[in-house]
């Protein structure tokens, strides 16, 4: 994803934007639009009602309330609801922390060509069967069937509801017609994909939701669950606060209880990660567990209290910075030298990318498949090592084929654009800009308004080099995606190639180019997963090798903090957020 609250709305079909959100007036399938509500006003904190004696407050930072509760709109709230899905939600599959491998919940598999629930039809289509646990219900009692998984993809492709863009273009490559329902799944016919195991992030109750005003009836409460807790009451802006669901099926794998634990949960929602009330909060014990991520300097606000009991769980954030290049005619710098691999390689070399991590307490990056796949990395990038001797060699070897004596003068001309809105970018881009001078070439930064630099200069490739932020996630479909953004077949608007890295109007086209025009080919061709792993593989060690980019590290830290006197069982997941097990979190004994 390409820095979320400024991406270009002709990005929406990549799954890299969030949609504008524009209400039609056709009818739905038993559900209705309706204009969203204002975003409510936040005055003081309104406290919840007593907790209880197993219950748990937790903070979460850097997360302003959401304004609805329905989280398959298209809005900014999509993230924070993200955050608790796995306590709030019924959802089909989770993510493990660390490999990010999806795991299931409410489903009873994720569907893969090895159980047997992805086959190959053999004309472009695959079929995908997704059963559920059995004796799942909701909390009401009602069995959760397949008919809830039928009535879901029905509200995600009605085309009169401002579905988030994501989800809705993933269950547009369901063929018509082809669903088929039972009562423990349904079967369907779809584009040959991978999105196939990112189908169902939530489910909804057909008994309950069917006939309701989608947009309007569910901006404050939320559907019957058939997840660890249920909804129990929202102030708007304020906290969110759920109930155990005793009807909930699993059972803790340790001690074979039945789960959630605790009784009751609520989440307090905080618009800046660097609040002080948050620390206030969590320091006098209002709060028995905060989960943000981390701005620069505030880990150690937290890790502090350590003295006093607390404890800190830290990740690097699937957010990443990346240096990229400008391959196209469009490139503003008439002296620009991206096309020569050796002058892409001098800049590399000339970047410490360890420096720029620790500036802002983060980990340096060698491999972007790392955010996406980290079991498939071979850190490709690590041979990119700071060393400004071999950025000299690469420019003398160049000079002399160019016939230039860059030594002599203030070296190649390379400007570095980055939003002026990004602080942090814009901190970190002025670092670049200063190690490459001082490697000898004459850099300079240009800051330019966010909504020009992901607009105009985007689609026309008029930047030289540039730095802005993606964001990684689990699953094959997130990583192939982000890889086909460099097929050379892809120029904008057929492709999503604004590198324009062996594009027809490319300065750069070469064996290499062809090479990975030919593996997108092969990866668009294949739903084996080996298969799929070794192309991944392929195609990112030959972006390091062509130094097409530069990943150059993780955006932040994630993290939580907890009082493990007060709650047992939080852990950080940088793949879901801190709901991702809180089923199993317990109030110590005594």
């Amino acid at each position: 994803m390409i820095e979320p609250m400024t991406r270009p709305p002709h990005l929406a079909r990549l799954g890299l934007a969030l949609s504008v959100v524009s209400l039609a007036c056709a009818p739905g399938t038993g559900v209705s639009p309706a204009p969203p509500t204002e975003s409510p006003v936040t005055a003081g904190i309104t406290e919840p009602a007593d907790p209880g004696p197993t219950a748990v407050i937790v903070g979460i930072g850097g997360a302003p309330a959401p304004r609805t509760l329905n989280p398959l709109l298209d809005s900014a709230d999509v993230a924070v609801l993200d955050r608790v899905a796995a306590a709030a939600y019924t959802t089909g599959f989770g993510v493990a922390p660390v490999s990010l491998e999806l795991v299931p919940e409410i489903l009873a598999e994720i569907p893969s060509v090895g159980n047997g629930g992805i086959v190959d039809n053999g004309d472009g289509t695959i079929r995908a069967t997704f059963r559920l646990v059995p004796g799942a219900e909701w909390a009401d009692g009602v069995p959760v069937t397949g008919s809830d998984l039928e009535f879901t993809h029905e509200v995600l492709v009605d085309p009169s509801l401002p579905i988030r863009t994501d989800l809705r273009s993933r269950h547009d490559k369901i063929v018509p017609g082809s669903m088929v329902t039972e009562d423990d799944g349904v079967t369907l016919t779809m584009e040959a994909s991978t999105d196939a195991e990112l189908l169902f992030p939530y489910i909804l109750p057909r008994h309950e939701v069917e006939g309701t005003d989608f947009v309007d009836d569910w901006n404050d409460r939320i559907w019957t669950g058939a997840g660890p807790f249920v909804f129990e009451e929202y102030q708007p802006g304020q906290f969110l606060a759920l109930r155990r669901n005793e009807r909930y099926w699993k059972r803790d794998p340790v001690t074979d209880e039945p789960l959630p634990h605790l009784d009751r949960v609520v989440f307090r929602f905080f618009s800046a990660g660097d609040d002080p009330r948050l620390v206030q909060l969590f320091e006098s014990r209002e709060l028995d567990v905060v989960s943000l991520d981390f701005p620069d300097g505030s880990v150690d606000t937290y890790q502090a209290l350590a003295t006093e009991g607390a404890s800190v769980d830290l990740a690097p954030s699937l957010d990443w910075l990346h240096l990229n290049f400008q391959f196209g005619p469009g490139n503003r710098n008439a002296g620009s030298l991206n096309e020569y691999r050796a002058f892409r390689r001098a800049v590399a070399h000339a970047i410490d990318r360890t420096e720029l991590a620790s500036e802002r307490d983060t980990v340096p990056l060698f491999s972007f498949l790392r955010l996406y796949r980290p079991d498939l990395t071979e850190d490709p990038w690590g041979q990119y090592e700071y060393d400004t001797e071999r950025t000299a060699s690469y420019l003398d070897s160049l000079g002399r084929r160019l016939d230039i004596d860059y030594p002599s003068g203030d070296g190649p001309r390379l400007v570095l654009t980055a939003a002026s809105e990004r602080t942090g970018t814009v901190t970190m881009a002025g670092s670049i800009v200063v190690m490459l001078a001082d490697a000898g070439i004459a850099a300079e930064l240009q800051l330019e308004d966010a909504t020009l630099l992901f607009g105009t200069t985007l689609d026309n490739g008029t930047w030289d080099t540039a730095a802005w932020r993606f964001t990684g996630g689990p699953g094959r479909s997130r990583a192939i995606e982000f890889v086909k953004m460099f097929d050379p077949n892809g120029l904008p608007f057929v492709g999503s190639n604004f590198y324009r890295w062996g594009t027809v109007d490319s300065k750069v086209q070469n064996s290499a180019t062809r090479l990975y025009a030919g593996l997108i080919e092969d990866l668009e061709a294949t739903i084996d997963p080996t298969e799929i792993d070794g192309l991944l593989r392929q195609l990112e060690n030959l972006l390091a090798e062509e130094m097409v980019i530069l990943p150059l590290m993780t955006h932040d830290q994630v993290g939580v903090a907890w009082w493990p006197d007060e709650v047992e069982g939080p852990a950080v997941n940088q793949g879901q957020g801190v709901a991702w097990n809180l089923a199993t979190w317990r109030v110590p004994a005594g």
